[in-house]
């Protein structure tokens, strides 16, 4: 049984690495578009490999506080996009609700 949990905490830990990693690309090639005066972009994943790094560690059979996992979610650049985003979105909103 802990065999299996190992495998499948592995195999989402690989995918979730693989999204932050290429994450970590688009933001290295949208700098080098932006340096060379392209107007190119290439967008990022939200969410997605910081809840599969997540959803791996705790599959995983560790005898450690699983919640400390929690911190992967400020490792993927595209998750740290969208919580810096959510105060934009909640001051927009609000403005709006005021006008009206």
């Amino acid at each position: 049984m802990k065999t299996t949990l190992f495998i499948i905490g592995a195999v989402f830990i690989i995918s979730g690495l693989s999204i932050v990693i290429c994450n970590y690309a688009y933001l290295i090639l949208n700098w080098i578009n932006r340096r060379k005066g392209l107007d190119k972009s290439n967008s990022q994943i939200p969410l997605f490999g910081a809840v599969f790094l997540i959803v791996g560690v705790f599959f995983m059979p560790l005898n450690i506080n699983k919640y400390y996992s929690l911190i992967l979610l400020l490792v993927d650049p595209g998750t740290l996009i969208v919580f810096w985003c959510i105060p934009y979105f909640l001051i927009k909103a609000i403005k709006k609700n005021q006008a009206l």
